[in-house]
This record gives C-alpha cells, structure tokens and sequence, in this order.
C-alpha cells in the first residue's frame, strides 16, 4: 500500500481565497515557506522582505552563523608550524 502525503498549504491558499472573496477584499499574497511551516505573506511584505539585486530574502536564519562559521575556517594554532 503506498500512502502518498498530502501538503497542507493548498489547502491554506484556497481557505485564503475564500477568506478574500467573502470579505469582498481582495488582497495579493504570496505561500512561501517559513521555518517548518508554510506561510500566507501579503504581496507588499514579501516584496519589501525581498533583496532584488542578490535574488533572495533579506533576512535568513542561517546568517547568524556566519560568525561561528569564519572561526570554524580558521587553521589551528600549529598550522603554521614548520616540521622539523
């Protein structure tokens, strides 16, 4: 028996819309991931969110590593050491 998994965030975006036609507001918004989940951000957010120039978000959670990860690069004390 196969069991294929069935992603949530269709149906999130067609609750969206139904949300956005009975209101009689209509609102532009973008799915996107965020962390685990999948997130409705309204389309001005997403744009102000956005870095154009470099294609991709503004903010990212891995860029608080970059400091951990420059020490990691560093070479060990006796890297420079010359061997006898």
């Amino acid at each position: 028996m196969i069991v294929f998994w069935r992603p949530v965030w269709p149906i999130a975006a067609v609750n969206f819309l139904e949300e956005q036609a009975l209101s009689g507001n209509a609102e532009a918004a973008t799915v996107g991931l965020m962390g685990s989940e999948y997130q409705i951000t309204p389309l001005g957010d997403a744009v102000r969110n956005y870095d154009t120039p470099h294609q991709r978000p503004k903010h990212q959670w891995w860029m608080e590593l970059r400091p951990i990860a420059r020490m990691l690069a560093q070479p060990g004390p006796g890297f420079y050491a010359e061997e006898p």
